[in-house]
């Protein structure tokens, strides 16, 4: 059963806590089922305990596969995979973040943002909802500064930090045909010196910051202490260390070690299986 106050809800505080355990716990008993990386065995380790949905896993065509990939929860597999998909399904769900109204993006700003990455953008900006009004905000990896701009309103400031030379150059030359108040920074935001460009009166936004890039942005946020932030992380497995190394207290009492392989998994979502396995 899952943990009390777990729900597809958007959490906070306890019941946020109570998934985090749940879900850890779910993946720490589990994990022999789900670690080994896909089309590298000739046999899966879990099989011996599972003949049964071994064998019907095995009798599956591609098509079945291709057909099931975007809802193998629903597939009439033998135990224990039905209970399993379904608390997996439960524990994974997230609630969508509330919507609101944007103000209409500024003459032009969108024409030379690609159309899927403005989507992004706009989807982003739509569910940010501060308990205080931003008075500055702090664009990490900017790029050319596309969700700095389109988050500025009147009497704001933007600074954009991005390592680029090229990107920092185009950024400010289109922040200055937009007549953009905008301060465009080459910065490694990894190096030392990132540090000194925030401060408490900011409020940093990131989209789809990989790896250490986020990491190293939450760690500095909270030391400098900055009262708001924005992020939507993306590819855990860019980090510089062996191991994902966890940020909060829950996470540190955890028994789950998390390899490169294993946070690269998540990526994996369409494999084409070569000819040879890596091991048998």
């Amino acid at each position: 059963m899952p943990a009390k106050g777990v729900d597809s809800h958007v959490l906070t505080g306890e019941a946020l806590l109570a998934r985090f355990t749940a879900l850890d716990a779910f993946l720490i008993e589990h994990q022999a089922l789900w670690k080994p990386r896909p089309f590298t065995h000739l046999r899966l380790p879990w099989e011996a305990s599972y003949p049964e949905l071994s064998v019907w896993l095995r009798g599956r065509s591609l098509d079945d596969a291709e057909n099931a990939h975007n809802q193998p929860a629903l597939l009439e597999a033998p135990e224990p995979f039905a209970s399993l998909a379904a608390f997996s399904l439960e524990l994974s769900a997230v609630g969508e973040l509330p919507p609101h109204a944007l103000e209409a993006a500024g003459h032009r700003l969108n024409v030379d943002v690609p159309g899927r990455k403005w989507q992004q953008i706009e989807a982003f900006a739509s569910r940010l909802e501060f308990s205080e009004a931003p008075k500055h905000w702090l664009d990490w990896c900017s790029g050319k500064g596309h969700l700095g701009r389109r988050l500025l309103q009147t009497g704001q400031q933007l600074t954009c930090l991005e390592y680029d030379p090229a990107l920092v150059a185009s950024g400010q030359a289109l922040s200055q045909r937009h007549h953009l108040h905008a301060l465009h920074v080459e910065q490694d935001v990894l190096a030392p010196g990132a540090a000194s460009l925030l401060n408490a009166d900011h409020t940093p936004v990131a989209l789809h910051a990989c790896g250490d890039l986020h990491v190293r942005l939450m760690q500095l946020a909270s030391a400098t202490g900055c009262k708001q932030l924005a992020i939507a992380p993306c590819c855990y497995n860019r980090i510089s260390v062996s191991e994902y190394q966890t940020l909060s207290s829950a996470g540190m009492r955890s028994d789950l070690q998390l390899s490169l392989e294993d946070l690269s998994l998540p990526m994996n979502e369409t494999v084409t299986a070569g000819a040879r396995p890596t091991s048998a």
